[in-house]
This record gives C-alpha cells, sequence and structure tokens, in this order.
C-alpha cells in the first residue's frame, strides 16, 4: 500500500440496475488513475461483482438480500457489519468513502465513518422523493437522504436541478456540493457511427427503464396513439420492469406495441437501443436520466419533457427535441418533428454521439471527482 497517496473506498451495497453500473464506470475510471488508490465495498449479490473483481482492488464486500424475507432478516446483522465496516476503515487507513449511490443501510453505517476519522463524499441521485412513491418509502428516503446529508463533507450532484433542490430541501452550504454531470453509458459497445434516418424501415419509438408513476408513459402512450394515424410505420418498445395495470386498457387499443416487462439484463440494453431509432423520456418529474446517456451513446436522438434536468441533458434542436411543456400533445409534436424530418434527424444523431464521446466522457468525470478528494481535508 502507497501511504502517500489519498486512499479512497468506492460503497455502494445496491445490487443491479443504474446504480450497479453508474459504481462500475465510476470504478473502472478511478482505478486507473495513479493518483489515489482505490479500495471496493459491495454487495456480494450485486449482478455485476466478477466484473468489479476483476479490477483486483482491494475490498470488503458484504452479503446484503436477496429478497424482501432475507431483506427483513438482514436487518439482524446491521450492528455486526458496521463493526467490520469500521474495522476495514481502520486497518486500511482510509481517507475518504464515496458512496457512489445510496443504499437504504447506509444511515446505519455512517458511526463508523466518525468512528475512523475518514471523511464521507456521496453522489446524490435524488434530493426528493418522486411523485407516485408510497408515502412511506418516501418518508424513509427523505430521512435517509437528511442523515447522509449532515454526515457529508461534500457532495455530487448529476444535474443543477438536483443541487437547487439540495441547497433548498435541505440548508445544504452550496459551496460543498459539485455538480458532475452524468457520463454515458455504453455498456462496452463497439465503435459507434451516426444514424442514418430509416427510411426503408419501421420507425421504433423506445421508452426504457422501470416503469414508474413520475416517468409519464401514460403520455406516451396517447401521443403515440395520436401518430399512429398519420404514420402506419410507427412502433413502440416499452422495455423494463413495472406494472403495467395502469396502461392496459390504453394498450389494448394501440397495435405495433413491443412490450418487454422484465428487468432488462445489461447485455441486452446496447442491443435494444441499437434496433431502435428515438428514445422518448416523457417524465413527469424527474431528477436527471441515465437512460438519455445509453441513447447518447447510442446515437439516438432524444424527445425529452422538460422537467428536472433533463434540459439540461438534452440540447434542443441539437442532440434531439425538449417538449414545450410535459403534455401528450407536446410529446406528440415533437416526436413527428423527428419523424419527419430527416436532416434534423441525422443532426441530433451525430451531435448526440459527440456528446457522449466529449461531454460525457468519464475521464471528465474522473478528473473532477480526483480533484474534489484531493481538495477534502
Amino acid at each position: 500500500m502507497t501511504l502517500d497517496k489519498k486512499r479512497i473506498l468506492i460503497w455502494y451495497w445496491g445490487r443491479r440496475g443504474g446504480g450497479a453500473y453508474y459504481t462500475y464506470k465510476v470504478t473502472e475510471t478511478l482505478s486507473s488513475c495513479s493518483d489515489i488508490e482505490v479500495f471496493l465495498s459491495l454487495s456480494n449479490q450485486n449482478v455485476l461483482i466478477d466484473k468489479f473483481n476483476a479490477f483486483g482492488l482491494p475490498a470488503f464486500h458484504v452479503n446484503t438480500y436477496q429478497g424482501r424475507f432475507s431483506a427483513l432478516l438482514s436487518i439482524l446483522r446491521i450492528t455486526q457489519l458496521r463493526l467490520a465496516f469500521q474495522d476495514f476503515l481502520l486497518r486500511n487507513n482510509i481517507d475518504i468513502v464515496y458512496s457512489t449511490m445510496t443504499h437504504i443501510w447506509n444511515p446505519f453505517l455512517l458511526s463508523s465513518l466518525k468512528k475512523s476519522s475518514s471523511k464521507y463524499l456521496f453522489t446524490m441521485h435524488d434530493a426528493l422523493p418522486h411523485f407516485g412513491n408510497i408515502a412511506l418509502i418516501s418518508s424513509y428516503h427523505k430521512w435517509q437522504f437528511t442523515q447522509e446529508i449532515s454526515r457529508a463533507d461534500h457532495v455530487i450532484t448529476l444535474s443543477n436541478h438536483v443541487k437547487s433542490q439540495l441547497v433548498s430541501s435541505y440548508d445544504y452550504c452550496p459551496n460543498n456540493v459539485s455538480v458532475i454531470q452524468h457520463g454515458v453509458f455504453d455498456y462496452n459497445s463497439p465503435t459507434c457511427v451516426s444514424r442514418k434516418y430509416p427510411e426503408s424501415k419501421n420507425f421504433r419509438l423506445i421508452f426504457f427503464g422501470r416503469i414508474l408513476p413520475y416517468k409519464g408513459l401514460h403520455l406516451l402512450l396517447n401521443a403515440y396513439q395520436i401518430l399512429k394515424n398519420d404514420f402506419s410505420n410507427l412502433e413502440l418498445i416499452i422495455a423494463g420492469f413495472g406494472s403495467l395495470s395502469p396502461y392496459r386498457k390504453k394498450l389494448r387499443e394501440l397495435c405495433d406495441v413491443i412490450i418487454d416487462n422484465r428487468s432488462i439484463p445489461d447485455e441486452e440494453i446496447l442491443c435494444l437501443f441499437q434496433d431502435a431509432h428515438l428514445l422518448v423520456a416523457p417524465y413527469i418529474e424527474a431528477s436527471q436520466s441515465g437512460i438519455i446517456t445509453i441513447a447518447m451513446g447510442a446515437a439516438l436522438p432524444v424527445v425529452a419533457t422538460p422537467v428536472g434536468g433533463l434540459t439540461e441533458q438534452v440540447v434542443h434542436r441539437k442532440t434531439g427535441l425538449i417538449t414545450r411543456d410535459a403534455t401528450s400533445n407536446a410529446i406528440e409534436t415533437s416526436i413527428r418533428e423527428l419523424v419527419t424530418n430527416k436532416e434534423l434527424y441525422e443532426k441530433c444523431s451525430v451531435e448526440a454521439l459527440k456528446q457522449s464521446k466529449n461531454i460525457l466522457n468519464w475521464n471528465n468525470a474522473r478528473d473532477q471527482l480526483v480533484r474534489i478528494f484531493m481538495n477534502i481535508k
């Protein structure tokens, strides 16, 4: 171990989804940095655990849970885990614990940091619970965020929108918050090229990710119904886990809708986006979207509503279109423009890919993170 380098523990005890891949990309880019020494603490149930282990980093991995019953039983182990976590921090002289995404157990482990004198940095993906969350879950998340913020030496947000929410809702010092834009999720894709307008193919829209009330699927379905009357070659892919019950009636009225209602494995995501022609993010509210970065890495133009941090990710008329408001009519208008404007479509594809390679490059995130690490005293 090299004692003159800052020792950074990357901490994420979640198991899957965007948080797991975000942590993987952060680990990949930081592990190549010669200015710091990187350690890992993950859940053994993380779906990417083998890929993480391939980095060969010193690690403290734990068994979390695999379902609701095991989650309840695992609560009994929190005290034991806290002591073991604290011991790891002390033995390895960890300078900074960096939580890439919060986990429900995080608040119960924070005392370990105080006793080890490790500084705490975390990335806040959301500052407030999303619309449609169960009240009890929302209350817990608000308490959880409060606990982590009170212990943090510095906070990273992925959009200026979330930074503003953090500062105003928790009375947090803005000087202790840094905005680092969400890096591209490329899923180790081969070299991507910009898209040509699909003149001889069906034009495929894609709605991707967990199906939750705040994501506005109902708005997209209404817009698609209008568009389908004018464009018989239009198709809609809905891919992601979540309840479709609120949308069943509308879906029965529609044709050429392809549904893949499950948690999509990482190895299948790239293919889905390569087969699509336009990502639609019809959200009612949002912090930011990792899904938009997948689209940009796949040279896919985006139609997004003007909510939250989405307007920071999509450059209007350059990488896609921001709708005039979060309504079905506005979404329909923007989709229609890209479906009928070959020149604009191809321009947005070129610029989306360019943004993914330049602005959303993980090396940019790495450099900003390392500067923050060095400035935390």
